[in-house]
């Protein structure tokens, strides 16, 4: 029988909800043509406190360094015990538990969304991510069969103002799940939402596509800046990719030059 996998809190209520990822022109085609969403190692991510090795720490040293050592006593012949016992004293409990988090951290993969686009606090993000308002914002749309099948987990990033120091015995599969979603609260605007996903081989690189169905994506939003020749190439894009086109939401950032604020309107990508 099959252990029922418990889900950290919280994951439920992003289940079937709009979540948008701000990319840049280059990344947007390539993600079109191929129905895929990249998983990034958090070494890669660009804010350079993100899962920092010293915001994560042990609960109980005493406890995790006993729970270790029988570890590797576990793994060695009978014949050798005395002479690792003898070791035991010299045991470098923070070196080992660093190295622990390092190689846990290198399989660690994030797609990082945001819970809206056309919020004054969401114009930082086009700016940031989506190449100054050119590129665009995909809205997807995850149903709660693919994320558990591929044991992806949708949790919202909490920010901080002083990053306190996350406790843990590493007793569990989601021990490190509250350092993988803490942040600085100067990115707050950003109003993320990760996608998490736990023992991702990366084969050397710092990054992983997990292809997606093609009815996760439900609008394509393009940015203020966008001109007429990027929303062209979107569109051989997702034909390259067989996307049904009908069944896409197509929207554009404009200018509302009564209020000056950023207001999606939409457009008919077929007149391009």
């Amino acid at each position: 029988m099959t252990k029922e996998l418990i889900l950290p809190e919280g994951v439920e209520k992003y289940y079937n909800r709009s979540l948008y990822k701000f990319i840049d022109i280059k990344g947007a085609i390539k993600s079109l043509e191929n129905s895929n969403i990249q998983f990034t190692k958090p070494t890669a991510l660009n804010d350079p406190l993100d899962c920092h090795e010293n915001l994560i720490a042990i609960k109980d040293p005493n406890k995790f360094k006993l729970e270790s050592y029988l570890k590797i006593l576990n793994k060695r012949p009978l014949n050798e015990w005395k002479k690792i016992i003898e070791l035991y004293p010299k045991y470098d409990l923070e070196a080992n538990f660093t190295k622990i988090i390092k190689e846990n951290k290198e399989s660690i993969g994030v797609f990082s969304m945001s819970k809206y686009y056309d919020t004054p606090e969401s114009y930082l993000v086009w700016a940031y991510y989506a190449q100054g308002h050119a590129g665009l914002c995909i809205e997807y749309q995850f149903p709660p069969d693919f994320l558990g099948q591929n044991r992806i987990m949708p949790l919202t990033v909490n920010y901080e103002e002083e990053l306190t120091i996350v406790k843990t015995d590493l007793a569990g599969n989601y021990d490190m799940i509250p350092w993988v979603l803490k942040k600085s609260y100067v990115w707050r605007h950003e109003k993320e939402v990760r996608l998490v996903k736990l023992r991702i081989n990366f084969n050397g690189d710092n990054y992983n596509r997990q292809p997606i169905p093609q009815e996760y994506i439900t609008k394509i939003i393009f940015g203020a800046n966008s001109d007429s020749q990027f929303i062209k190439n979107i569109k051989s894009a997702l034909q390259k990719g067989k996307f049904n086109l009908s069944n896409i939401v197509f929207e554009q950032m404009k200018i509302d030059t009564g209020n000056f604020k950023l207001t999606p309107k939409p457009i008919n990508i077929m007149t391009y």
